[in-house]
């Protein structure tokens, strides 16, 4: 555990003072706010209800379901747990764009949401998975530019989510109404 943990301080360390610019520190917070991507996940759910309320109602229920237990699990079990604070805390010597949260880091509760909902959109809206992957990417990429995760967390965070996910998502999937997952079905075949 001591080697993981100077590891993930050695990728910190260089992660901030090596990819350090002035328009990601003024744009990437925006990345980590909660209420823009709660914004632009009401935005994906109206375009959604568009084509078929009800397959996207049932999709954000899942979602809606999949986020309550993953944040459960890292924000309310592990974090506790292991009570690793933030870089943003324990790096003092580091410059981070923005105030720091104050919570605890391990492993990252934004990755394990983020990987759930995405395997949550690939069962329900294949079509879309690679645009949300790379979503997923680039806003735990964010999380660690400003100082509010480790690399090592948003990696674990990340692993818990897509098992959270997968699990959840194939339960409620396998027991949703088929007529609710008419463009699912039809994306995958």
């Amino acid at each position: 555990m001591e080697t993981f943990l100077r590891l993930d301080n050695t990728m910190m360390t260089w992660f901030s003072q090596s990819v350090k610019v002035d328009l990601l520190d003024k744009l990437l917070p925006y990345l980590t706010n909660p209420y823009i991507l709660l914004g632009l996940l009401v935005l994906f759910f109206l375009y959604l209800c568009k084509d078929d309320a009800k397959q996207a109602t049932a999709f954000f229920i899942s979602l809606l379901i999949l986020i309550i237990i993953s944040e459960g699990v890292t924000t309310f079990l592990l974090a506790p747990f292991f009570a690793r604070p933030a870089p943003c805390i324990s790096l003092t010597d580091l410059d981070f764009p923005i105030a720091c949260s104050g919570s605890f880091s391990f492993p990252s509760h934004i990755a394990a949401d983020s990987f759930a909902a995405l395997i949550a959109i690939f069962l329900f809206y294949y079509r879309y998975w690679l645009i949300a992957f790379v979503a997923v990417l680039l806003s735990n990429w964010s999380t660690v530019y400003v100082g509010y995760f480790y690399p090592g967390d948003v990696i674990a965070g990340g692993i818990l989510g897509l098992s959270i996910g997968f699990v959840c998502s194939t339960l409620i999937y396998t027991f949703i109404d088929e007529r609710f997952l008419k463009e699912a079905k039809k994306d995958v075949y």
